[in-house]
């Protein structure tokens, strides 16, 4: 009977493995693994003295203390030290008196010994994954104790004494899935024995082992194993109870004597290092929705800090990541994309496969308005439909009914029909595929009384373009703009002062003429009050204290900069109310940057205190931005020529590696946003793999709408914020 204590989830010996025979694959880089073997077992034999015949036990015990540990991909070390604990038992029959006969025993070291492994899979991603490996071990026996002749002398064999023995093995596992093929094939290069000075005879090593894992919690195993001559069979059951262990159980049988043994204990198992704890795994595969056939396709998660992912050949996918929600994106080129909000928690395992449609011309997701327009008498009326500042077709109203296709977002929607007064809505597409409906009722455009003429238009916000509740005053006459800022007044012919008054604008002002009869459409584009702020600062060497010359560099509104005072390192700005990002520039110093909301008449007062740094090597100093256009994720042609640069600088410094960050306005849904901002950075991301970037060193990543760089306010603001970034990443 053999009884054994494992601690660490590896081979008897040391590195992974089952019970006798090694994994290809290699421990996992940065863990470390302690692993404390301990086993037992016992010969009984029959001894005579003075014609007596006695039961006696022969006690054999052995240790190995084993560490191994991976410092780097694909490479193990390992090494073990060994001892034995040899005890002779006298056992005395109780019908005859105790004789005086002692027992016996003996402890010491054994041997010590290490090596290394390698592994690397050849074939991995695919249905199956094939690793190719080696093992060198060295083993090195100690001197008996002295005393051990006495053991000797009762029959115990004599101890190992020889000269270091070489291990040289080659490995192989081949995995489909949770089950494992393992073969170990070598030679072991006997030293000479010191007790005998003969050479030792070596031994070939032949080894067949088959593996499942089941969850990473139960692992089953077998293994056929012969060294020289003798030839056993191993079968064990590792059962996880708790976390980082597992309950052991083995049995072995010689094929050579039939002796059966058997085997228990516990693994526990840990790492020198860190580990990144993930909270859950999202898996799957992607498909053509038609033809089930496997896809290559992207997985992202917009917003976030996870990486993307592609898919394997078979198109299946595993995603490690933290807790929390997310919104998973699929796409693959001429299909439709297809995205889901996502809720994962700790330890948690999510399935989500994915069908996709073909695209067929499809370009984005849609939504639809439909309505319908009607007279005050509740008469369907025939009428234009058209959609303001959107490049959207205006659509003719048949039979008074009417669609209107657009994307998530707001929309400003006008009706017009010969003889009715104009009417228009707000309206508001929130997702993909939702529809709106809009019914519009039109009064009947009265005839202009003799002697008047009528002016009309509307009162919007020169820089968003949005419409503004405004007074409208017009030959003695006032009216107040509906909700999409349209106004109508009945004046007397001649030349009146048609006045436009809205909290927070300058004013607007216009003489008209006006006929008798006459119908004139004159807007109105009022400019926001923007009383100014200040900003004001200084600059410092940290190391000097004294004031240090830079140039300060606000980004907001629009790009602005202006140099410190040489003498005290003060800088003043003054500037529109908004959001700003202040950075500073100065040769061989840091650049911190802070933001600022800067309210109307505000004083804001920045301190910056620079550090020295090394200069560096930068091809391209600040890797600007490129822009897009609204909606669109086609970078512009006239940027082509410097994402060519962009892709030969990493080309030349391929230690570096880049994250390419994508932007949006605010205008539509912000889940929408970070949809088109992902899909900018993917594209330009493609673009840059197509010049010869390897792929594992640009990351792409979409923030939507939540790092402006200028006003969403405004439309210049607006511009500077549908970006894409590049950053160098440490």
């Amino acid at each position: 009977m053999m009884v054994t204590i494992l601690i660490g989830l590896t081979s008897l010996y040391g590195g992974r493995g089952g019970y006798e025979l090694f994994n290809a694959r290699t421990v996992e880089f940065g863990n470390f693994a302690f692993d404390l073997i301990a086993d037992y077992y016992y010969q009984g034999y029959i001894d005579t003295a003075d014609s007596d015949t006695f039961h006696d036990r022969r006690h054999f015990g052995s240790g190995w203390l084993t560490l191994t540990f991976a410092p780097f991909p694909y490479f193990e070390l390992f090494g073990h030290l060994t001892g034995f604990l040899h005890y002779d038992e006298k056992v005395e029959p109780i019908e005859i008196p105790i004789r005086a006969r002692k027992d016996a025993y003996v402890y010491g070291s054994r041997s010590f010994g290490g090596g290394v492994k390698l592994g690397y899979p050849i074939v991995d991603g695919f249905p199956f994954s094939l690793i190719i490996g080696g093992r060198a071990a060295i083993t090195a026996s100690f001197n008996p104790p002295q005393n051990y002749d006495t053991l000797i002398n009762r029959g115990f064999p004599p101890p190992e004494n020889h000269s270091p023995d070489y291990d040289l093995r080659f490995l192989t596992t081949l995995e489909f899935g949770a089950l494992g093929l393992n073969l170990n094939l070598g030679q072991i290069i006997r030293g000479r024995d010191r007790n005998t000075l003969l050479d030792r005879p070596d031994l070939g090593i032949y080894g067949l082992g088959l593996d499942l894992n089941v969850r990473n919690r139960t692992w089953l195993f077998g293994e056929i194993y012969t060294l020289g001559d003798s030839s056993h069979f191993t079968g064990g059951l590792k059962l996880g109870l708790f976390p980082n262990s597992t309950f052991d159980i083995f049995f072995k049988r010689s094929l050579s004597d039939s002796q059966w043994r058997v085997a228990a204990g516990l693994s526990i198992f840990s790492t020198i290092t860190p580990q990144v704890k993930k909270g859950a795994v999202i898996s799957g595969r992607v498909v053509d929705m038609e033809t089930q056939t496997p896809l290559l396709a992207v997985i992202s998660f917009p917003g976030s800090d996870v990486r993307s992912t592609m898919t394997r050949p078979d198109g299946s996918y595993r995603v490690e990541l933290p807790p929390g929600g997310y919104l998973i994106l699929v796409q693959a080129s001429g299909y439709r994309p297809k995205e889901r909000p996502i809720q994962v928690s700790a330890g948690s395992e999510l399935i989500f496969d994915v069908a996709l449609t073909p695209s067929r011309g499809y370009q984005e997701p849609i939504g639809r308005i439909r309505g319908r327009i009607f007279s005050e008498r509740e008469e369907p009326i025939d009428g234009e439909v058209e959609v303001l500042g959107a490049d959207v077709p205006e659509v003719r109203a048949e039979g008074g009914e009417f669609l209107i296709e657009v994307e998530p977002g707001r929309y400003e929607v006008a009706v017009h029909a010969p003889g009715y007064r104009p009417a228009g809505k707000i309206i508001y597409v929130k997702e993909e595929g939702e529809e709106v409906q809009a019914d519009f009722y039109l009064r009947e455009e009265a005839p202009i009384p003799g002697g008047l003429g009528k002016i009309s238009g509307f009162i919007r916000d020169k820089e968003t373009e949005q419409p503004i509740s405004a007074r409208v005053r017009a030959g003695g006459r006032e009216v107040m703009t509906d909700e999409m800022g349209y106004y109508e007044l009945e004046v007397g012919a001649g030349k009146p002062l048609v006045q436009v008054e809205a909290d927070g604008y300058r004013p607007g002002k216009r003489v008209v003429e006006v006929e008798e009869g006459s119908d004139i459409l004159l807007d109105f584009f009022l400019v926001r009050k923007r009383p100014k702020g200040v900003i004001i600062g200084s600059i410092y060497e940290a190391e000097t204290m004294e004031p240090a010359v830079a140039e300060v560099i606000i980004e907001g509104r629009k790009v602005s900069s202006v140099t410190t005072d040489p003498r005290t390192g003060i800088f003043r700005i003054e500037t529109e109310p908004g959001e700003y990002y202040v950075s500073v520039r100065s040769d061989g110093l840091e650049t911190p940057k802070a933001k600022v909301e800067l309210e109307a008449g505000e004083i804001e007062v920045l301190t910056f205190y620079l550090a020295r740094r090394e200069k560096r090597e930068v091809s391209i100093p600040s890797f600007r931005p490129i822009y897009f256009d609204y909606g669109s994720t086609q970078y512009r042609y006239e940027d082509i020529d410097y994402l060519n640069r962009v892709a030969a600088y990493l080309l030349k410094h391929r230690d570096q590696r880049i994250e390419i960050r994508g932007h949006t306005d605010s205008v539509g849904p912000e889940l929408q946003n970070l949809i088109l901002s992902q899909r900018r950075a993917e594209v330009v991301r493609d673009y840059l793999i197509s010049q010869g970037v390897e792929p594992a060193r640009i990351y792409a990543r979409g923030y939507g709408e939540s790092l402006p760089v200028g006003d969403n306010r405004t439309l210049s603001g607006r511009e500077l914020n549908r970006r894409v970034e590049f950053r160098i990443l440490p």
